[in-house]
């Protein structure tokens, strides 16, 4: 149980990390929209990435879980499951950025 716990927070954590280095990335980008075009896609971002950090984090768990009844080591179940996640949110982190780019310009657009 443990060690599902800890690949969960260290998911979430490197998720958490990673969105502030997008959402930063993500400003930038928004750089020539209005304040008001840019708060659109600024906010779906933000609600797009809590939703993958808390998924990332609860499918850690659970694969952690699956892993140790396989008879993999903690560790390695931990390992294994905390570089899956990162990735995986990492991946999704910029998909969401580039969600909330396209809302902007909907919004700008319309």
């Amino acid at each position: 149980m443990t060690s599902k716990i800890i690949a969960a927070l260290l998911i979430a954590a490197i998720n958490a990390i990673m969105g502030v280095a997008v959402l930063l990335f993500l400003l930038v980008a928004m750089n020539g929209y209005s304040e008001q075009t840019a708060s659109y896609g600024l906010g779906t971002f933000v609600i797009l990435a809590l939703l993958v950090t808390g998924s990332m984090a609860i499918g850690g768990f659970l694969l952690t879980g699956y892993l140790l009844k396989r008879g993999r080591s903690p560790v390695l179940a931990g390992f294994l499951s905390t570089v899956a996640g990162s990735a995986l949110g990492a991946f999704l982190k910029v998909v969401s950025a580039l969600l909330g780019i396209g809302v902007a310009e909907l919004v700008r657009a319309g």
